[in-house]
């Protein structure tokens, strides 16, 4: 780990990341008396080599707050840890949280029994460069991005381990099956980088479809255009809602206009929604 002074990535890797193999997860597993649940989406890695570089994705430097959702058992966690910055672990399942304090706990990580969705990271502004780091389940990972992704996230960075099938959608290009509303409202604030697959066999139990890794970067303000927020996201989730269908068939409001908007944009009146880039969705005509 680039970032690490060689002692503290010594001595994490010699007390815990060399014994994170498939046989340790399944006996601290058995420890708890707990098992892998289907309804948290549990899938636990157990790569360290890709542990080790899905954390470096995160640039960590001096006085970072890393936020970690769902830590699961460790596996990134030790390889976050570092006595220069805040960690912040947020795990949901209650079997996990004293085997979370026990290993990790300490004076600049803290432990929280919570739900992402329901925790505020807001509180976090004024604490430091905060970055977000989870491997998401996939049954949640659409709004867990909605919301830390939004325009009030503190996050800088998000460095996620998504189903395969949300990664291409997030980082898709216009004019593709994969391009639709998640990518257009993300995109507005974020860069979306696909950093790599991750097969099924690197996690316990195996999921049914394959992972990626993905990183979201933070637009800087100037290139981020003003514009109503509530109504932008309306008429894109409104226009991609039937993608089969003319934008000027889902977007009735701008039906007067309509003609005069698509000759400025520079398209067809029957434009569909997946014709659009994100710029073109931003026309502030249309969404001031």
């Amino acid at each position: 780990m680039k970032f690490f002074n060689n002692s503290f990535v010594n001595d994490c890797e010699k007390d815990y990341v060399s014994e994170m193999t498939l046989s340790e997860i399944q006996r601290v597993l058995t420890n708890l008396q707990a098992s892998p649940t289907r309804t948290l989406g549990q899938n636990f890695l157990y790569d360290q080599n890709l542990a080790r570089k899905i954390v470096d994705l995160l640039d960590i430097q001096p006085g970072d707050h890393i936020v970690e959702i769902g830590p699961g058992l460790g596996a990134l966690t030790c390889f976050l840890q570092r006595p220069d910055i805040r960690l912040t672990l947020i795990e949901k399942d209650d079997r996990l949280i004293e085997h979370l304090r026990q290993n990790f706990e300490s004076e600049t990580t803290r432990v929280f029994h919570a739900d992402a969705l329901e925790f505020d990271l807001r509180k976090l502004w004024g604490k430091g460069p905060v970055k977000v780091i989870g491997n998401l389940p996939y049954y949640i990972s659409t709004p867990l991005i909605a919301k830390y992704a939004s325009a009030l996230s503190p996050a800088s960075i998000l460095v996620l381990t998504l189903q395969l099938e949300l990664a291409e959608r997030l980082g898709a290009q216009s004019g593709t099956k994969e391009y639709g509303a998640m990518t257009v409202c993300v995109g507005r604030r974020w860069d979306v980088s696909f950093e790599r697959k991750l097969p099924a066999s690197v996690f316990y139990p195996r999921p049914k479809v394959d992972s990626a890794v993905i990183t979201l970067r933070r637009r800087g303000g100037k290139s981020v255009s003003a514009l109503n927020e509530t109504r932008f996201e309306s008429l894109v989730r409104r226009g991609f809602s039937e993608r089969r269908k003319q934008l000027r068939k889902m977007l009735p409001e701008l039906k007067s206009d309509w003609d005069t908007l698509t000759l400025k944009l520079g398209v067809a009146p029957t434009v569909r929604a997946e014709e659009l880039s994100l710029k073109k969705w931003e026309l502030k005509r249309v969404c001031s």
